[in-house]
C-alpha cells in the first residue's frame, strides 16, 4: 500500500468523525474587496494530545466566464 492511500483513508476517516474544516477568509476577503476581513490562522493545541492537519489549496481561476 502507497503512503497517499494511507494519507486518503485518514483524511476519509478524520472527515467522517469531526467533519471537514474549511478555511476560506483570504479568498473571501479578495472577493469582497476586503469588506469581508480574514483572521489570522493560529492554533494553540491545549489538549496534549497528538494533532493532525491535512491542507488542500485550490486557486480557482478569478477571470473564467460564468
Amino acid at each position: 500500500m502507497s503512503s497517499s492511500y494511507f494519507v486518503l483513508q485518514l483524511a476519509i476517516h478524520l472527515v467522517k468523525l469531526i467533519g471537514p474544516v474549511v478555511d476560506i477568509g483570504d479568498v473571501m476577503e479578495h472577493w469582497t474587496n476586503g469588506v469581508s476581513r480574514s483572521t489570522l490562522h493560529r492554533i494553540i493545541n491545549t489538549s496534549r494530545k497528538e494533532r493532525y492537519s491535512l491542507s488542500f489549496f485550490f486557486d480557482p481561476d478569478f477571470y473564467a466566464p460564468s
